[in-house]
């Protein structure tokens, strides 16, 4: 059959990632509290940055939610619209820092930009540091707004060090790396300003290494204390990759911790836990444990978000990897509710690619939004801050690494689809979406009727840079002009012709030799047992997929999507070069057999990183990104990609 090149679908399953006071002097400079005398001051920047966006999350509390005036409600977002484009030279997954008409982010290469939020022009941007053993990007968290020496300034993490840099030019105040030589230690959280100290949580990806928190003075970037999760041990069960959040007033720091590889060698009372530290030394006050030892990597991610609730009692609340949300007494830890939103995408030991992976929002509406990643859906869920029952669950929305953002009763979350959709906070409905022509997995930042948005991920250890992500600005606002020079559009290329290709050093489980695919992605239709087998010939190139008992093709598409509605009337199997550039085309349509043949790709030449099995309701027309990941039944990815080559 003829080869079409519109965009393919992409998945990439990724294990990707605050009532008395003080007198201790760390809690005399600006705690980034508005007025003292509300009983959520603690969730308030200062009143200088209280309408900005300086932080992840908005807030020490990590609410997300922004809580000034706004035009952006459920009646008017819907007039939301794309001003201009940033282009970064790599992939984003930080979201975005907005103060004072300068937007501050980071990318996977490293580089840091401050770009001007009204019109999109660069005003500067610098090289970190980078660590070559890093598991993902080498800046993948937000950066946090600080005064320091009295000059505004931005604390990021990039590999495995903590910088400290001039908000005005970039110059770099103050240095910390993490670890010593060599490692896979990183920082994959957004540090946390409070007081005089910055608050930053690093892992080591599994390796037995120290991690855990560590608290720097803001001033000179010396280590103040550190705790560690695992008492002095050393088998990779104290990592953090989830952001720190703080409740002032308590002088309590919170967190939340990874699995555990070595299971029960390693694990303490501070594995797969969220937990409180005293903010002043360091020294842990209590520890929240939902799990008994195992090995279903359940880690806690996000950050813990700070509410109180109809009775007027403080709570922090974290979602989990298992697809639960816990609310836990901020004095105790005590569990007061917890509410099981899905089923967790457990795949096999010590890998698990669903449940709560990026932070939920609070709105002011007493109501906590977050989605979940992949496995089962819905994906998008609401819950009561006082019982935890679920108000609403949304099934449009596909799964989700990134944070969800709530603003003037309406929630945003960007999805794995590339789609960055805007809810009805009441009613959990699609008010407004728009593809970002990429994955994303990063969050939005809010100032006043404006909104920015960021796009890029793949698959950690894939191939890079990425030449399609960056950051978005859209506004509700009628009299902005959009700029017309910048765009994410990719271009479509007319078919080739069918060459003869070869694979250039192939190897892996499938190369020359059937290999069974793993339906990690969704659950199989009821009623079925279906089976996968994938053969790739190396030289000359043909591929072989045979499917047994897949069942009906529209029984793989997720209930509630626009798939769904069109419907389904064969599987597909397609080839795409890149999971952040996802272009591609079939290779071959399943028979009646349940197998087909191919040897074309695309663009002979090119290097493919994955596979996928789609079910089609048109198998002329390969789907764009969007309609293609809901109508994913499998995939699977190559690393090192397929490396094609025109036989002469």
């Amino acid at each position: 059959m003829r080869l079409r090149l519109p965009t393919a679908v992409v998945v990439v399953i990724v294990l990707l990632a605050t009532a008395c006071g003080s007198d201790d002097p760390i809690f005399e400079a600006d705690l980034d509290d508005a007025d003292a005398d509300e009983a959520d001051e603690e969730d308030e920047p200062s009143d200088r940055l209280g309408c900005q966006w300086p932080m992840y999350g908005h807030n020490i509390g990590r609410t997300f939610s922004y809580p000034c005036e706004t035009a952006i409600s459920p009646d008017t977002v819907v007039d939301l619209r794309q001003i201009w484009f940033f282009r970064t030279n790599d992939v984003v997954s930080a979201s975005p820092v907005v103060v004072d008409d300068r937007l501050y982010v980071g990318d996977w290469s490293g580089v840091f930009y401050a770009i001007d939020a009204m019109s999109g022009e660069e005003l500067w941007r610098l090289q970190l540091d980078t660590n070559p053993q890093q598991y993902g990007g080498q800046i993948s968290a937000s950066a946090t707004f600080a005064e320091i020496g009295g000059g505004d300034a931005l604390v990021v993490g990039s590999g495995r060090t903590v910088h400290a840099l001039s908000a005005v030019d970039g110059t770099e105040l103050w240095q910390h790396e993490l670890g010593d030589g060599p490692s896979t230690t990183e920082v994959l959280s957004s540090p946390l300003v409070i007081g005089n100290l910055v608050i930053v949580t690093f892992d080591t990806h599994g390796a037995p290494l120290p991690s855990g928190v560590i608290a720097l003075d803001l001033e000179t970037g010396e280590e103040a204390w550190y705790f560690d999760p695992e008492l002095g041990g050393r088998h990779g069960c104290g990592g953090i990759w989830g952001s720190p959040t703080v409740d002032a007033d308590r002088g309590l720091i919170f967190a939340g911790t990874a699995n555990c590889p070595a299971t029960r060698d390693g694990w303490t009372a501070y594995t797969e836990a969220l937990f409180a530290l005293d903010a002043t030394t360091g020294e842990p006050v209590w520890t929240f444990q939902p799990h008994e030892p195992n090995d279903r990597d359940i880690d806690f991610a996000g950050a813990p978000n700070l509410f109180t609730d109809a009775d007027g009692r403080d709570l922090v609340g974290l979602g989990n990897k298992d697809a639960h949300y816990y609310a836990v007494d901020r004095e105790t830890g005590e569990l007061v509710w917890s509410t099981k939103a899905t089923e967790d995408g457990y795949i096999g030991p010590n890998f698990s690619s669903g449940g709560f992976v990026g932070p939920s929002a609070v709105s002011p509406t007493g109501v906590v939004i977050g989605g979940t990643a992949v496995g089962d859906c819905p994906c998008m869920h609401a819950m009561d801050v006082t019982t935890g029952e679920i108000v609403w669950q949304q099934l449009a929305v596909e799964p989700t690494y990134a944070p969800t953002t709530e603003v003037g009763g309406v929630a945003f979350v960007a999805s794995i689809d590339t789609v960055l959709r805007a809810l009805d906070v009441a009613t959990g409905d699609v008010l407004w979406s728009d593809s970002l022509g990429v994955l994303a997995s990063g969050g939005i930042a809010v100032v006043g009727d404006d909104v920015w948005a960021v796009a890029g991920f793949r698959q950690p250890g894939s191939p890079g840079p990425s030449d399609k992500s960056g950051v978005f600005r859209y506004t509700t606002n009628p009299d902005v002009v959009s700029s017309t020079t910048t765009t994410t559009t990719t271009t479509t290329v007319a078919p080739a012709e069918p060459v003869a290709i070869r694979l250039v050093d192939a190897g892996g489980p499938c190369i020359d030799q059937p290999c069974e695919l793993s339906f990690g992605f969704k659950d199989p239709p009821p009623g079925t047992a279906p089976r996968l087998t994938l053969s790739i010939q190396v030289d000359p190139f043909e591929l072989t997929v045979t499917g047994i008992d897949l069942g009906d093709p529209a029984g793989w598409l997720r209930e509630g999507s626009e798939a769904a509605a069109v419907g389904a009337v064969a599987f597909g199997v397609m080839i795409s070069e890149r999971d952040d550039d996802p272009n591609g085309g079939f290779v071959c349509v399943l028979g009646d057999d349940l197998s087909c043949t191919g040897n074309a790709v695309p663009h002979p030449g090119a290097s493919y990183n994955r596979l996928s099995i789609l079910a089609l309701f048109d198998t002329e027309i390969v789907p764009d990104t969007v309609d293609g990941f809901s109508r994913l039944v499998d995939s699977i990815s190559f690393n090192p990609p397929l490396q094609t080559e025109i036989i002469e």
